[in-house]
This record gives C-alpha cells, sequence and structure tokens, in this order.
C-alpha cells in the first residue's frame, strides 16, 4: 500500500511538473509575441500595420464650404448654397453682392460626388520633396492646384497635381510648406477636371470616379 501511495504521488508530481513545463512554454512564446508589440500590445508588422490609412486632406467634407480650382490659367469656384448643396459659381457683372445663389440638384450631387470623394483620397506612399526632383514630379507647373477653403472662408488645405506616376495609375500630389510628396489614385483629379467643363458635369464626372468599393484598378 505504501509502495502505492509513493507511485501515486510521483505519478501527481510528473504531472505537475508537465503543466508547469506547458505553463512556461506558452509565457515564453507570449512574450516572444509582444517583443515587436507597440505599447497597446498591437504587433508590427512594417512601419503601416495596423495604422489608420492616412487621408491627403486632413478637414472633413462637411467643414468645407468652397472650393477653387486652378488649371491652365483659369479659376473656377465651387462653393455651398444656403441649403448646405454643392453649385459651381458663375460670376455675373450686373449681380449684387447680396446675390443668393441656388444650386441645379442634378449638378450638385455630380460636384458634391467629386468633392466627396476628393475629401476621402488615401495617400498610397509618401516621398521626400526634393526641390531638384520638383520636374520630375510635374510639380514645377502643377496640373492642377485645388483651394479648399472652410465654411467661414478660411483657407483650410492647398493641394498641388503633378505627373503620372511610373504605375499609370496614381497621381503626384504636393501640399504646399511641407516636404513631403505623396501619391494618390489618378481618378481623384480625373473627376476635378471634368467640374471645370462648362456643360453640366453630371455625365463626366460620375464616369470619372470608380463605382462604390472599387478601386482605380478595379479590384
Amino acid at each position: 500500500m505504501a509502495a502505492d501511495r509513493l507511485d501515486e504521488g510521483g505519478a501527481a508530481r510528473r504531472r505537475l511538473a508537465g503543466w508547469a513545463a506547458l505553463l512556461l512554454a506558452a509565457l515564453a512564446l507570449i512574450a516572444w509575441q509582444l517583443r515587436g508589440a507597440d505599447g497597446n500590445g498591437h504587433a508590427e508588422h512594417g512601419d503601416h500595420a495596423d495604422a489608420a490609412p492616412q487621408l491627403l486632406v486632413g478637414p472633413p467634407a462637411e467643414d468645407w464650404g468652397g472650393v477653387e480650382l486652378l488649371h491652365r490659367g483659369e479659376r473656377v469656384r465651387f462653393e455651398r448654397d444656403a441649403d448646405g448643396r454643392w453649385l459651381r459659381h458663375e460670376a455675373r457683372a450686373d449681380e449684387a453682392a447680396s446675390h443668393a445663389h441656388r444650386a441645379d440638384a442634378a449638378a450638385a450631387e455630380a460636384i458634391g460626388q467629386v468633392l466627396a470623394t476628393l475629401s476621402r483620397a488615401r495617400i498610397e506612399r509618401t516621398l521626400p520633396a526634393d526641390p531638384t526632383r520638383a520636374a520630375g514630379y510635374g510639380l514645377a507647373n502643377p496640373a492642377l492646384i485645388v483651394l479648399v477653403q472652410g465654411r467661414d472662408g478660411r483657407a483650410l488645405q492647398t493641394l498641388e497635381f503633378g505627373d503620372l506616376a511610373a504605375d499609370g495609375l496614381s497621381r503626384y500630389v504636393h501640399l504646399p510648406r511641407t516636404r513631403q510628396v505623396h501619391t494618390v489614385p489618378d481618378y481623384h483629379l480625373r473627376g476635378l477636371l471634368t467640374l471645370l467643363a462648362p456643360a453640366s458635369p453630371v455625365g463626366p464626372a460620375s464616369a470619372a470616379l470608380p463605382a462604390p468599393g472599387r478601386t482605380a484598378s478595379g479590384g
């Protein structure tokens, strides 16, 4: 009987030792995984893991009150009417300063779609803004300059769109007074350019933008 109790005690100790070894192994594995984790316990896989996508334009679209497009010497302004809908500002020599502009429903929808898409533009790559390479990016003479203003008329952001990148899908863009050049999908520029047409932008503007949930490459 004593021998049996000794055998049972030895088996119990061996089981405890086995569980202790498994626990130590699990703790070691957790510690190894946390070596590359940030302070919140999220593992980092490269510089961009777990990072929210960076937007090109900081202020959200609902804060925008006016947008001006400068293209080949032409300056076109878009602003909101009293109801918050977008319209193309057509200045007339005989209009009173207090003239209340009203947006056409179809045009307002098309303009709003293009500008809302721009407000969600995600930065794909970021490069140093080397002044000696400005011409290589097409930024010495930008294809389009976008001036974003708040509802109070205050300047919010300026965007300078340059050349197409080598992949033919991305466009270089620079934010003045910064030392970086970014790339964003080219459809943002193409959508903005459709708004410069004298005719209603409903058809061209809608065609220039990707379908909901799709990217510039169609994926």
